[in-house]
């Protein structure tokens, strides 16, 4: 439990967003003391780029990357060689909202600030609750902890791969797994009426440290067992309360973003549910595109890659009506996946 005592005095100004971005290492250096307290030593600071030099990675692999337990890791660490290894040491700096740390036993985490009024902080503290975590279909990234400070909360989660989808999947039947595991969990968020607003590549992640820049399809690294799959940053979440009708936030990045998102340009309420599975689709068709760049059509043959294909273009399709749910994306995955076969 804290101690309101161990708080650092509030900030002036008290509400830290408006705070330039070029004052992101001044903030997070004012809060890391009181952070230290609370077990958590932040990217940059001695201890954390140093501490476990040396030292083997006793940890377990993660047996439910969602519920991790105090003596094992939160992904998979593919190539660490000791406990400093299991971490970033990038000259990364932080932002307002966002910044790496360690906690008590070494293991990398990411400390995202967010308003008390926050709708993120609300759908993440819902999401987190202990029946909806408990629950398989759901994939959102773990809750740790959240730290009450004076002007801000912050969310602490495992901080896992981001290179979830590179190099791309080396077979149609890891492919189709990857795929369902996410489609499964926007299922899960939209049963909860909760949007997602913002899916593309870069707010999935993944339970390895995956460093590698390329393989041969055969030696994929999603091979390892309890690999898992998650969304992150819901800054961009709603819960519509009408027909799943809603002005959008944001958009996601060209590419990625279905056609009413773009025309809108949030001025027009849209079917968020119907925009999430066009979202996730273009995302799985780009990890697609890039095997087929990567290892040639010739690998993918015998595997059951067209009708793959076929429901990434319905999830796709231009007109929101025609795309069907989420639940429905599921269940033809899981139809096409029973007919793909077994590689070995």
């Amino acid at each position: 439990m804290q101690s309101p005592q161990a708080l650092p005095p509030p900030l002036n100004p008290s509400h830290w967003p408006d705070l330039d971005e070029g004052q992101a290492d001044e903030l997070w250096e004012y809060w890391s003391v009181f952070l230290a307290s609370q077990g958590y030593r932040i990217m940059g600071s001695p201890l954390y780029n140093t501490l476990g030099a040396g030292v083997p990675n006793r940890l377990c692999p993660p047996s439910n990357p969602f519920l991790p337990e105090e003596n094992e890791s939160f992904i998979i660490h593919s190539k660490a060689t000791d406990m400093l290894s299991t971490r970033s040491l990038s000259a990364w700096r932080p932002c307002l909202e966002i910044c790496f740390a360690i906690d008590g036993s070494q293991r990398q985490v990411v400390l995202k600030a967010m308003t008390k009024d926050s709708r993120e902080l609300y759908i993440l503290r819902r999401l987190s609750s202990p029946p909806l975590r408990s629950d398989k279909r759901n994939h959102v990234i773990p809750i740790l902890d959240f730290i009450d400070m004076h002007e801000a909360v912050i969310v602490v989660m495992p901080a896992w791969g981001m290179f979830w989808n590179c190099p791309p999947c080396g077979s149609m039947q890891l492919r189709y797994q990857m795929a369902t595991k996410l489609t499964l969990g926007l299922v899960f968020l939209h049963e909860q009426g909760i949007a997602h607003g913002d899916i593309h590549p870069g707010n999935i992640v993944i339970s390895h440290d995956n460093r590698l820049a390329r393989q041969a399809p055969e030696d994929d690294f999603r091979n390892e067992k309890n690999l898992e799959y998650a969304f992150l940053d819901f800054g961009s979440a709603q819960e519509p309360a009408r027909e799943s009708l809603a002005l959008p936030i944001t958009t996601p990045p060209a590419g990625f973003c279905a056609p009413e998102q773009v025309l809108g340009q949030g001025s027009q309420a849209i079917d968020l549910f119907a925009a999430d599975v066009y979202n996730l689709g273009k995302t799985l068709q780009r990890e697609l595109s890039d095997a087929l760049d990567m290892y040639g059509r010739e690998h993918l043959r015998g595997q059951n890659q067209q009708q793959y294909e076929g429901v990434l273009l319905q999830m796709t399709h231009a007109q929101p009506s025609k795309r069907g749910t989420a639940a429905q994306a599921l269940d033809a995955l899981r139809s096409a996946a029973e007919r793909t076969p077994t590689v070995t």
